[in-house]
């Protein structure tokens, strides 16, 4: 019974860390979305005002 606790409780760990890296890479992929929203809105706003 001690040997199935060791392994649960290495598996918890386990997932643990990948739960914390995944929440890691989401904002990542937030934060350079951010990024590429604000360098295309002075794009955007050009060809706007070309349409006018």
């Amino acid at each position: 019974m001690g040997a199935m606790k060791a392994d649960n409780k290495a598996l918890r760990e386990k997932l643990v860390k990948v739960a914390e890296h995944q929440e890691v890479v989401v904002a990542e992929r937030s934060t350079a979305a951010m990024e590429a929203y604000k360098t295309s809105v002075p794009c955007r706003k050009e060809r706007l005002e070309g349409i006018k």
